[in-house]
């Protein structure tokens, strides 16, 4: 890799070209010992989508701006030679990403052809849920009685309840004054109220009833495994299915989506071999596992829990791990393994492309200048006055304030295949229900939880509200608890869930206990504590004038100017 990051290097720099280059050399700039061609005008526009395609005639101050900004970064670039480990590690990156998008196109994945044909065909199948599925707006009242927890007489007791509150509904009480009052539901405090699509997950003897009712009709108690339910209907919004002309970028979309990962699939279960690919998944269940813990093998390339840390993006899969919620996660993984193998395969077959070390040429020059761009602008903001960054502070004061810090212990019950999930409820409350007897919390933690704060004891310290939301929250829910509790005390166990966004749904990742053994309330920060977010702020506000001001300086030193016709 290093051999070829040189080549590439050198084609970067002023005066070279890429490799199997043949381009217009025509100087429209000089500089010291260097030039900005036509051709390199034409690649660096060709990568800005808003400026057009390669070639479209500019005006002159913006054709100017342009080959300014083109030398300022040849320069910058030149400067930095021998290039340090940062922008070898930059190049190496955008290197892989260029490799892979280009084995992605030879395989065909990015141009999946879909007939109309079959649109109309996936439209008729699954027509309904291209629009908006047939919606009930319910009261509900639930309350718990776990059948697998109580003996008969109490789930008796339970339904005797229950029969009792709907005796009261049909008298005329408010169903949400009944829900608040009575409801184990985590919607009872709301009054009970709820949405129920056509199709979606629920206790089918519930959705059952739900779906025969009339507009103010309580319906008849509902028994499940983990309780007794009583519904009234609000209101019954019918289905919009959109007409084929609307829906079919949607379903070429999908279509598309689905081909390409099936062909993803084949590709990686084809490939991966050769590459000796093993999947260690298993070990994510592990709730002792260590951060070197091997997930995938890929010939002599370990991929470890660590990495995975690193690379997961935060918002979308992060709350999934820490909830111990793995099967986009594993998808996850499974790309990672298709990624380097591509990229494996993209450098075998180099020889075959030429255009492709140009167009690795262009990608590594554009991402590293762009880091030297940024590191001179950093430069620029550290010089500016204090007085300047002082007013700009002042002008925007309420901004800077040092972010709420928790620290909390925590207990995570994983529902079980073999229960029910409020018999986990069960089973967490007891727990609680020991530690406020005087049982040590991270003892039980360490013996019961499997949140990976367990081997600490549950421990999290000066977390902010961020940092707990994909730590614990999940879903508002646990936000609401936490905040809501005072220091020192232990939370009602709730119920914890995170959104699977490929899958467009909420899942319950088990039952969590949560205390609060600290808190450092939001503060404003001062000038002094506050000077890097000011000096960084300002930068964003005052980027033009900054990038011109930079500019300037690296062009005036190295003797640029622009070529007249």
């Amino acid at each position: 890799m290093w051999a070829l990051l040189a080549v590439v290097w050198a084609a970067a720099l002023p005066g070279c070209r890429g490799l199997g280059q043949q381009e217009p050399t025509e100087a429209l700039a000089t500089y010291r010992d260097g030039a900005v061609t036509r051709a390199e005008l034409e690649r660096f526009l060709a990568t800005r989508a808003s400026k057009g395609p390669r070639g479209r005639r500019l005006d002159a101050a913006t054709r100017n701006r342009t080959l300014r900004e083109i030398g300022a970064r040849e320069i910058l670039l030149a400067e930095a030679t021998p290039p340090g480990e940062v922008l070898r590690r930059i190049g190496e990156a955008v290197a892989d990403e260029v490799y892979e998008e280009a084995m992605r196109e030879r395989l065909g994945w990015n141009r999946v052809e879909i007939s109309d044909a079959e649109a109309r065909a996936y439209y008729a199948e699954h027509r309904a849920e291209l629009g908006r599925p047939e919606r009930l707006r319910l009261q509900h009242i639930f309350l718990r009685a776990e059948s697998e927890a109580l003996d008969p007489s109490a789930r008796e007791a339970a339904r005797a309840r229950i029969e009792a509150i709907r005796r009261q509904a049909l008298a005329g009480r408010d169903f949400g004054d009944l829900a608040r009052q009575f409801s184990d539901s985590a919607d009872g405090s709301a009054g009970g109220w709820m949405m129920l699509e056509r199709g979606a997950r629920a206790v089918k003897a519930f959705a059952d009833v739900a779906w025969k009712l009339e507009k103010g009709e309580i319906g008849e108690v509902v028994e499940s495994a983990s309780g007794f339910h009583l519904a009234k209907l609000d209101s019954r919004t019918p289905a919009i299915a959109p007409p084929f002309e609307e829906a079919r970028e949607a379903v070429v979309d999908r279509l598309r989506a689905a081909s390409s990962a099936r062909m993803e699939s084949e590709y990686l279960a084809e490939t991966g071999p050769r590459y000796g690919f093993e999947r260690h998944y298993s070990m994510l269940h592990d709730r002792d596992v260590a951060d070197d813990a091997v997930l995938f093998r890929l010939g002599g390339e370990s991929y470890t829990l660590a990495t995975m840390l690193e690379e997961l993006p935060e918002r979308k899969y992060l709350p999934q791990y820490y909830g111990g919620y793995f099967a986009r996660i594993e998808g996850f993984l499974d790309g990672e393994a298709l990624r380097r193998i591509l990229v494996k395969e993209a450098r075998r077959e180099e020889a075959a492309n030429p255009r492709l070390g140009t167009r690795v040429s262009q990608a590594m020059w554009s991402a590293q200048t762009s880091h030297l761009l940024e590191r001179r602008l950093e430069l620029w903001a550290q010089a500016l006055d204090e007085a300047v960054l002082w007013e700009h502070y002042e002008q925007g004061k309420a901004l800077y304030q040092s972010p709420r810090l928790r620290s909390v212990s925590v207990i995570r019950l994983p529902r079980s295949r073999a229960e029910n999930l409020w018999v986990t409820v069960a089973r967490a409350e007891r727990l609680a229900k020991e530690i406020r007897s005087g049982a040590d919390f991270g003892e039980i933690a360490r013996r019961e939880s499997h949140h990976v704060s367990s081997r600490a004891g549950g421990r999290l310290v000066d977390f902010t509200d961020d940092e707990l939301a994909v730590q614990i929250h999940g879903w508002m829910r646990g936000q609401r608890v936490v905040d809501g509790l005072e220091v020192g005390e232990i939370s009602e166990p709730y119920i914890g869930e995170v959104y699977d966004s490929d899958g467009g749904r909420h899942v319950s990742t088990g039952v969590y206990i949560v205390r609060l053994d600290a808190e450092t309330p939001i503060r404003q920060a001062s000038f002094r504590d506050a000077k890097d977010r000011v000096r960084a702020s300002y930068l964003r506000r005052h980027r033009a004038a900054a990038l011109e001001a930079v500019v300037e300086e690296t062009l005036a030193h190295w003797e640029f100017r622009v070529l007249t016709k």
